[in-house]
């Protein structure tokens, strides 16, 4: 668990608390911080409510509690997941996350709430204005309807609630037409990657792996691209280039060891068979990203990064407690055609490989990209609309 921190708001800046829950609400939460410490002097404060907030401590922002829980924050959609959960000091961590937020919200002038109804309810009970960023729900997983139950749009039009951002224009407007006030910007998920999303990798064909983050879950998954990858070079004359994004904080030998006893060789940095050579890129992903013309994954947030950007992404489902059969299903569901969902890894290499070869098909990928993750800059917006409120209140 990180230790809290020592510094406690300044009374001469005006400071706000982010409440995350979850590694792409984390990604989240720093870029518009960053982006609001660019505008103005700020004191900013880091909750995260699922893992210790790596993602903050990288960018230097101060971190209060976090705590790795062994589902890696999908308590409730697994069972396994609730137990190991359970075991492994949910209720503790639960009880420290909601006492610490309302603790720390009496010191701040505005709650910034990222992710879904938990650090929404959270925000909801402090006495703080909050704003609230929803990255993880969509209503392209709900034609139709709001994603949004009654009980959350009745924390969004809370009078405390100054605002509700999207991550895409649908969701934002059918909530406009159920009387809450919200935006989108853009997906700030697609801030912060230092990669221009027009610009296409240059021969040769390069293909990404993508494993996720969660310790555990990502090795196994891990394994399972590589057999992906055994099966996609003999389509091709010519050597392919892979490369794989491996989450920053793992033991590379936690990824090398399974893999030699798969049938690979280690030549460091690359895992070898045959003709066919594995790049492993320890905290590298905007590299992978930018050099990559297609993806082999098994990931949440790095896969909707990689098809904001018009890349091609060919999935097969794990075992979970992430990146089950379900979320790949809504995976596809939420990002369309540019996400290929495959039963196996013979399906996965030969679909790989179609596509790489269908100008037309990865034309009409690269528009999708656009339409369903939006345009970078959102982080920046945010924050400005975060500079205002704060500075009304201030001259209150």
């Amino acid at each position: 668990m990180v230790a809290a921190i020592s510094r406690e708001p300044s009374i001469e800046r005006p400071s706000v608390l982010i409440l995350s829950d979850g590694h792409g609400e984390d990604w989240v939460g720093a870029q518009i911080a960053l982006a609001l410490q660019s505008l103005l002097p700020v004191e900013i404060l880091a909750l995260p409510l699922v893992g210790e907030g790596e993602l903050y401590s990288q960018r230097k922002l101060p971190v209060w509690g976090g705590q790795w829980l062994p589902s890696g924050g999908f308590t409730f959609k697994h069972w396994p997941a609730f137990w190991q959960d359970l075991t492994g000091g949910l209720l503790s961590h639960g009880w420290r996350s909601i006492m610490g937020s309302l603790a720390r919200a009496k010191q701040v002038d505005m709650v910034l709430a990222v992710g879904d109804v938990l650090p929404l309810a959270l925000a909801g009970m402090t006495t703080r204005p909050y704003i609230f960023m929803g990255c993880t729900k969509s209503d392209y997983y709900s034609p139709g309807r709001s994603c949004y139950f009654w009980p959350e749009r009745a924390l969004m039009r809370r009078p405390h609630c100054l605002h509700t951002f999207t991550r895409d224009k649908a969701t934002a407007e059918h909530l406009q037409e159920l009387g809450v006030q919200a935006s989108f910007l853009g997906n700030p998920m697609m801030d912060g990657l230092a990669v221009d999303g027009a610009a296409q990798p240059l021969p040769p064909c390069t293909v990404g792996l993508l494993p996720g983050s969660r310790p555990g879950e990502t090795q196994a998954n891990f394994l399972c691209l590589l057999a992906c990858v055994r099966r996609m070079q003999p389509y091709s004359e010519q050597p392919m280039q892979f490369m794989a994004a491996l989450a920053p904080g793992l033991p590379l030998s936690s990824f090398v060891e399974p893999a030699l006893q798969a049938g690979w060789e280690w030549q460091e940095p690359y895992l070898v068979q045959g003709t066919t050579r594995v790049w492993l890129r320890c905290g590298a992903f905007s590299e992978v990203l930018r050099s990559s013309h297609l993806f082999l994954a098994m990931a949440g947030t790095a896969t909707e990064q990689a098809v904001g950007l018009g890349r091609p992404v060919v999935t097969i489902p794990g075992q979970g407690p992430q990146f089950t059969l379900r979320f790949a299903q809504l995976q596809c569901q939420l990002l369309g055609e540019s996400v290929l969902l495959c039963g196996s890894p013979d399906e996965a290499a030969r679909r790989a490989w179609q596509v790489l070869h269908q100008p037309e098909q990865l034309a009409r990928i690269r528009v999708n990209g656009q339409i369903r993750m939006g345009h970078p800059g959102a982080a920046t917006g945010i924050a400005r609309y975060v500079q205002k409120a704060l500075n009304r209140s201030g001259s209150e």
